[in-house]
């Protein structure tokens, strides 16, 4: 088995290399409920007030209604998007987000790893402390909390083999959610994201 700097063993482990617009296609999937429910709460806010005012004043109350509906159903989720793109642009850049993923009996060990300058930065969670995994066909999302999640690409394993991670993580009794059966996520020009 390989060793780390320490005794402890790593069971598996997985490189997985992902362009800007793939870490902003899944940002916008891990922000899905967020955004919804904001959009949600905007419409209706706005669709009340403008009832309350359709007493006094059909016609700025009919105009606050429809700019309630166009800013939560469209507006809200639209410059959602692009703000995560943006950022993603500004942090990333042409570089690439790679994350190492090593495996132990106890814990798992994450390296985020800069492409461009080979800076690493490492972090390590108890299994305890992972919230959930949902595994798609090709990627397992590890959430560490309700709206923070690791990209794992199941194609990308350097030892061993993505059926004995996830039977590591049910043997930890980490709640494994299947989204096998949904189309893989897809960046903004509607490419999937499967590339390597």
């Amino acid at each position: 088995m390989e060793k780390t700097g320490g005794d402890k063993d790593i069971l598996f482990s997985n490189t997985t290399k992902l362009n800007g617009s793939e870490v902003t296609a899944f940002q916008n999937h891990a922000l899905k409920k967020y955004t919804l429910t904001i959009s949600i709460v905007i419409a209706v806010f706005f669709s009340a007030i403008g009832i309350g005012l359709c007493f006094v004043n059909t016609y700025l109350g009919a105009a606050i209604i429809v700019a309630g509906i166009v800013g939560g159903v469209i507006l809200f989720p639209y410059l959602t998007k692009e703000t995560i793109r943006k950022q993603n642009l500004e942090i990333f850049g042409d570089a690439d987000y790679i994350n190492q993923f090593n495996f132990y009996e106890d814990k798992l060990e994450v390296i985020n790893i800069d492409d461009k300058s080979n800076k690493q930065a490492s972090q390590e969670f108890d299994y305890q402390e992972i919230y959930k995994i949902e595994e798609f066909k090709l990627r397992l999302f590890i959430y560490i909390n309700k709206n923070q999640s690791f990209i794992f690409d199941a194609k990308s394993m350097t030892k061993g083999t993505v059926g004995e991670v996830a039977d590591l993580f049910k043997s930890k009794g980490v709640k494994i959610v299947d989204k096998t059966n949904l189309p893989e996520l897809t960046d903004k020009n509607n490419k999937k994201t499967n590339k390597k």
